[in-house]
């Protein structure tokens, strides 16, 4: 519609260790907040200043509106509770163009795990809205504070998420306070026709980026490798950040961005069958912006694994001897690898049209030299469960467009960076 607007917004990978961070302005003091961009989930959600040593004030907000939900969302790592507020959400660029709603639905994370979200003020879940829910506390909160039937100022008075959870289970059991689906921001704003339903990512990195042995904060954060845009509400007329023409992935149910991921090949061996999804809601992979690795169906890795022993005989003494296996990623110095000498691994997906397509992931992105330190480099693919989770390392080697109108369910457009 004429008048959906697009921004081209500046993102860093150093706040958040690797997933990239853009700022917000929340409430009627548009204070700014640092949130990660997380395609695999849908929540906005940020810290209160009066718990954190920064975030959302929302004692000075006179925007807020209170409402009688709350939100527990637990990810891979971390997780957090706390009550849903309407008021004022404002994304800007850097010239100070800005786009946003007078009200819309945020968390505010008050009880959450240790160590979570650190380096950071929240997240902004660009996934759809079936991953934003929530539960409906107004019976209780009728039971207890007849005269502030709202979950702000959070009713318990407790700062860990496993004591809010034993909390919650003595005071309901089994029947938990009925569930509702919160509105995503993105969602919101799509709905409201002030941008399209797209958005795009241009990355180099998953993985902080340290320029030298002896980089400070300012000269990490300025690196290029360490910078990128997110695309609010556009994605294919930013022709400055890509060449040549789109390679389009399927969305399969528009929960997470399930894919179906057909097969895996390591160079020029024989294509890795991969085990077929269970169907379009249970899918064997998803594509996640707010993953830093490729963590990879453990059948799938450990075949992966094998193949590039095959190719570099030497990664099997790597891997036993730098922290494979442990649980903890394999690293090296910079100096024991030879990266023209590792393969491609080619991920053959089924495509928006019904055929099959092939995006490519490089041995830079899958290994991430100067990362954790200068002159170590990490190797970011890792076994796990199904599905499998295609996080940064298979984006950053594509300008990546996530487009919702494609279809019933949308589709992922990969297209080759420019730059």
């Amino acid at each position: 519609m004429a008048n959906e607007r697009i921004l081209k917004i500046p993102i860093t990978n150093y706040y958040a260790s690797g997933d990239y961070t853009a700022n917000l302005l929340i409430g009627q003091q548009k204070t700014p907040v640092n949130l990660i961009l997380d395609t695999g989930s849908s929540t906005l959600a940020v810290k209160s200043i009066l718990d954190e040593a920064s975030g959302y004030d929302p004692t000075k907000d006179s925007t807020l509106q209170t409402t009688t939900y709350y939100q527990e969302i637990t990810y891979g790592t971390g997780g957090w509770a706390g009550p849903v507020v309407n008021t004022q959400v404002i994304m800007t660029d850097s010239k100070g163009n800005e786009i946003g709603l007078p009200t819309a639905p945020i968390a505010i994370i008050d009880d959450q795990e240790q160590n979570n979200m650190q380096g950071v003020d929240g997240i902004f879940g660009l996934a759809f809205t079936i991953l934003d829910n929530g539960n409906d506390l107004s019976a209780y909160l009728e039971q207890t504070q007849p005269n502030n039937i709202s979950t702000y100022p959070w009713p318990f008075g407790i700062t860990d998420l496993s004591q809010f959870n034993a909390t919650i289970q003595s005071i309901f059991g089994p029947n938990l306070p009925s569930s509702v689906n919160i509105l995503p921001f993105f969602t919101d704003l799509e709905g409201n026709s002030v941008v399209a339903n797209k958005f795009a990512f241009y990355t180099h990195r998953s993985m902080v980026y340290y320029p030298s042995e002896s980089a400070d904060p300012n000269s990490i954060i300025s690196a290029p490798l360490n910078k990128g845009f997110f695309i609010l509400g556009g994605g294919e007329e930013q022709t400055d950040l890509y060449t040549g023409n789109f390679i389009d992935v399927a969305v399969t149910d528009d929960e997470y961005y399930n894919t179906n991921l057909i097969s895996v090949q390591v160079g020029n061996s024989a294509p890795i069958a991969v085990t077929p999804a269970q169907s379009p809601e249970n899918p064997n992979s998803i594509v996640d912006s707010g993953t830093n690795g490729l963590s990879l169906d453990s059948e799938l890795y450990n075949s992966i694994i094998s193949e590039l022993v095959s190719f570099i005989p030497e990664f099997e003494n790597m891997i036993s001897e730098n922290n494979g296996g442990s649980g903890e990623p394999i690293t090296c110095q910079n100096d024991q690898l030879n990266l023209a000498n590792w393969p491609d691994i080619k991920f053959n997906f089924q495509g928006a049209t019904g055929d099959t397509v092939t995006l490519t992931c490089t041995p830079d992105t899958y290994w991430q030299v100067n990362a954790f330190q200068y002159g170590n480099s990490v190797f970011n693919i890792s076994p796990g469960q199904s599905p499998s989770i295609l996080g940064l390392p298979l984006m950053n080697n594509y300008y990546c467009v996530f487009d919702r109108t494609m279809g019933s369910t949308g589709a992922i457009r990969f297209a080759q960076k420019a730059g």
